[in-house]
């Protein structure tokens, strides 16, 4: 068995120590995180109107990771009242892609008019 890193072990100790281990979820997340960051690899939240098959979520990864010049890992979710097309979040960025937000703005325009 391999031993373990004695950094984690004085963390994990730290944290016993100070009655902070309920903060260890969050460490783990955020040290995910950034060394994701470090291998320049980013996330993305897709949502879409229909369940995207796997070539279509690698292809759109790819295309995502060009806008945004790094490599992509998609979390897909499915939302029928988009109609169409799809939203993605990456960071605090939307990529607004899908049919109901277009038919709210041509609503708004048809109103102004």
């Amino acid at each position: 068995m391999d031993k373990l890193n004695p950094l984690v072990m004085n963390l994990a100790l730290l944290l016993v120590s100070r009655g902070r281990l309920s903060l260890l979820p969050g460490i783990v997340v955020e040290y995910g995180r950034m060394v994701d960051e470090h291998q320049g690899i980013t996330h993305a939240e897709v949502t879409t109107a229909v369940p995207l098959d796997s070539k279509q979520g690698t292809m759109l990864a790819r295309r995502i990771g060009d806008l945004v010049g790094k490599d992509v890992v998609l979390t897909t979710e499915v939302e029928p009242s988009l109609i169409g097309g799809l939203t993605a979040r990456v960071g605090d960025k939307l990529i607004d892609g899908s049919i109901k937000s277009r038919f709210i703005a041509l609503r708004g325009s048809l109103i102004r008019r």
